[in-house]
């Protein structure tokens, strides 16, 4: 009976499993997906914040919704009611190449908008309807950030999205904006960083800077072609005239399909340079860069007017006599002067970057801890270089000569701009009456913020291995170290104790010798007796 009652518990059991499974299937397999219960949300974050803005919402295509390995997708996709191109209708379904050439939703947005092919709108999102609509069809939407009034420095932006489900989306950052980058070389390794915010350099160095803006959806705007790089210098940064602008666009071609091109736009903008006339004391005595560019949109291939423009500028300067040492470092800045609408001027916030450079001092003294004159000293630098003739540190370069320092009078010595690497400080004349020390080599360290809006010098050190030993200062970039010299050897002088000690010895010598024949001539005698 136990037997029985557990066989028909067990068939039952398997009954309802195979029913719900059976369920799931019919489920899985053929229950309608839905065609339009979606909701469209813009929701912003603190980099791009919906306050303030509108945004259109038009229906591009619809189609027909189904689940191919647990994926939702679209098939059958028509035309929307907000794009009808000549000779379509809702009913026309989309050729593949048409939707495969939709990569830029910018450059989309900006040929249906030219083209005359978009009809009413699908829905206006706000503040009031907290930037959401319900009830959404499956298909392609294109959204259009339509706002009248522009919060400062924001530009215009597009997005298509695919409807096959609730649609949360993030509007991307649209601010206008500059930055302005600069590479570190180590010399001594022969290694480049990539472009960053912060570097170290020796005095007459060449220094590269590279400054980048973005123009999105730029034919939207009449007056966006006018624009302005201020660039501005301190003192320590010599502006070596090398200015080169490129520029990357996307244009719209014949059958309206977005294309990318790079260009050569040196000759477009006017270059020119003036004093600093400002009160910032760190740019004081600096030389302020502008470029201007009077019409941005005109820089077009082949007659194409530009939807998106990214503007490239390099250029270099000598890091001079006049920089500054340690953390204060040699600031340098820029900004973007540009028009949205015809004479209402808009400045981008001011994008920062620093040069540091440093200074070693040798302070000569005696072996009491007494300053030294009359010392003459050299600094080198290793150098990397394939083709070098030395090795150091596995590494192949030469020993390049940076400086020669002769003071008769002083006790301190000073190598001004230095950044990290390997040197060696040889002493080529030593004070009088001292021995020179031997040549030693010692390595310089640098750590900086290489991204920061602005950055720091954050760490400097100088290591002399068990040669000498540094003290660091990195408020003012010194590298500072006591170096001994020992009283050279002393020659015996005529009257002095070298020949005393001569004379003393000898009548040692003949004292020795009568002490002698006296003992050995009293010996003879006792003998003969």
């Amino acid at each position: 009976m136990k037997l029985t009652r557990k066989i028909a518990s067990l068939a039952l059991a398997l009954v309802m499993l195979f029913s719900l499974s059976v369920t799931v299937f019919a489920e899985e397999e053929t229950a309608p997906l839905s065609a339009g219960n979606y909701t469209i949300t813009i929701a912003g974050t603190d980099a791009s914040p919906t306050a303030g803005h509108t945004y259109t919402v038009y229906q591009l295509f619809t189609g027909t919704l189904a689940v191919e390995d647990g994926n939702k997708i679209l098939s059958d996709v028509k035309y929307g009611q907000n794009y009808t191109p000549d000779d379509t209708t809702t009913d026309t379904l989309v050729p593949k190449d048409v939707l495969d050439a939709i990569t830029d939703a910018n450059a989309f947005a900006d040929s249906l908008v030219k083209g005359n092919l978009l009809e009413g709108h699908f829905a206006i999102l706000n503040e009031t309807n907290g930037w959401k609509i319900e009830n959404v069809p499956a298909g392609y939407y294109l959204i259009v950030d339509t706002t009248e009034t522009l919060p400062e420095n924001d530009t215009r932006s597009a997005y298509i999205v695919q409807v096959v489900d609730d649609v949360t989306m993030a509007p991307k950052s649209s601010t206008t904006t500059i930055v302005k980058k600069v590479k570190d070389t180590n010399d001594s390794t022969g290694t480049t960083t990539d472009w960053q915010d912060s570097a170290d350099y020796d005095i007459g160095d060449t220094v590269p800077f590279q400054i980048t803006t973005v123009f999105s959806n730029l034919s939207a705007y009449d007056s966006y072609g006018n624009i302005k790089i201020v660039d501005t210098m301190s003192k320590g940064l010599t502006y070596n005239n090398d200015v080169k602008v490129t520029i990357n666009y996307a244009y719209l071609d014949e059958e309206g399909k977005t294309q990318e091109i790079t260009k050569d736009a040196t000759g477009s903008f006017t270059a020119s340079t003036a004093a600093y006339t400002g009160d910032a004391e760190k740019y004081i005595g600096g030389t302020v860069l502008t470029l201007d560019c009077r019409d941005l949109k005109a820089l077009a291939n082949e007659g194409h007017e530009i939807l998106r423009a990214t503007v490239t500028v390099d250029y270099t300067c000598e890091l001079n006599e006049n920089a500054a040492t340690g953390a204060a470092g040699n600031p340098n800045k820029v900004k973007l002067i540009f028009y949205r609408e015809p004479d209402v001027q808009h400045e981008t916030p001011e994008d920062v970057n620093i040069v540091f450079t440093f200074k070693a001092e040798v302070n000569k003294v005696d072996e009491k801890s007494m300053p030294l004159t009359g010392a003459e000293f050299k600094l080198d630098k290793f150098i990397a270089d394939e083709n070098g003739t030395e090795t150091y540190k596995n590494v192949k370069g030469n020993w390049n000569t940076l400086s020669l320092i002769k003071n008769d009078e002083g006790t301190v010595f000073s190598f001004n701009g230095l950044d990290d690497g390997e040197y060696r400080i040889t002493e080529e004349k030593a004070p009088a009456g001292y021995n020179k020390i031997p040549a030693f080599a010692f390595t310089v360290t640098a750590d900086h913020e290489i991204l920061a809006d602005d950055p720091k010098l954050t760490d400097l050190k100088a290591d002399g291995g068990e040669i000498v030993k540094f003290t660091v200062t990195p408020e003012d970039g010194k590298i500072a170290s006591n170096i001994m010299n020992k009283s050279g050897a002393i020659l015996p002088e005529t009257g002095g104790i070298g020949t005393t000690i001569f004379y003393i010895v000898g009548a040692l010598l003949v004292v020795a010798a009568v002490v002698v024949l006296v003992t050995r001539k009293r010996m003879g005698t006792n003998n003969e007796e």
